[in-house]
């Protein structure tokens, strides 16, 4: 794993779970990690705090993907203090709700669509015009899911729906921007250890841990030290490739 040279990372959600391993692992290959958050600013600070405390570099930037006019502010707020990136981490995801097909609801597929599309298309819109295009190149690392599948994990229908909408988005993103520099890797983690398991039943959980490779689930470190790889080593411009995660590996 090579080490950043200084450049500067945006990353979402990064107040918990993958998204604050991202942070720490990123600023410990050299990255200057801006600290993306909608809630959980005491969370945040720990972040900021400790990556600090360890020699990194890092600063938290407020930014509810759920409101786009938000974002806007956040981007204008980046470029008047210069903190542009040259990458960007796609983490931050809504709590989701599991259950049956049937009872997948309209407000759950608002939620998860208003961050994983919505959001993220004002992100990465705002971020292009205002920075990545005037580098005249960007890489986007974003987290999608194995739930994906084939086959897709079964109740988890708004959720995975959503990450397959944000694929659909990065794929319009490379057709359109491909050829002035943009670049996007993804990874998709399967059932990781964080916060966001106390959705699911004990049952469910216990099966999927006995049915890994494992017998285990990822852990935070592993899944960010593939996002890390994938931010060291950018695909060519207007390709989106996969980065694969090796469980045991950490930075």
């Amino acid at each position: 794993m090579t080490g950043a040279s200084g450049k500067t990372v945006l990353v979402t959600g990064a107040s918990s779970g993958i998204g604050a391993a991202v942070a720490r692992c990123a600023a410990k290959a050299g990255w200057r990690v801006l600290a993306g958050y909608a809630t959980g600013q005491d969370r945040i600070a720990e972040v900021v705090a400790e990556i600090g405390a360890t020699g990194g570099s890092a600063a938290p930037i407020h930014l509810p993907l759920q409101d786009p006019a938000a974002v806007a502010v956040a981007i204008e707020a980046l470029v008047a203090d210069r903190l542009l990136p040259e990458a960007l981490v796609l983490n931050a995801s809504p709590r989701l709700t599991t259950g049956p097909f049937t009872k997948a609801s309209a407000e759950e597929f608002r939620r998860q669509l208003d961050v994983a599309v919505i959001g993220n298309h004002a992100l990465i819109a705002g971020l292009w015009k205002h920075c990545f295009r005037r580098q005249k190149q960007g890489h986007i690392v974003a987290l999608l899911t194995a739930a994906m599948g084939p086959p897709p994990t079964p109740q988890m229908t708004p959720y995975i729906v959503a990450k397959a909408g944000l694929r659909a988005l990065l794929q319009c993103a490379c057709a359109e921007f491909g050829r002035a520099g943009l670049r996007v890797s993804v990874v998709s983690p399967g059932f990781t250890e964080t916060p966001m398991l106390g959705d699911f039943s004990d049952l469910l959980l216990d099966m999927a841990r006995s049915q890994s490779k494992e017998g285990r689930f990822l852990d935070p470190d592993e899944v960010a030290a593939a996002v890390v790889d994938a931010l060291a080593a950018p695909p060519p411009a207007g390709e989106m490739v996969e980065t694969p995660i090796r469980m045991g590996c950490r930075q």
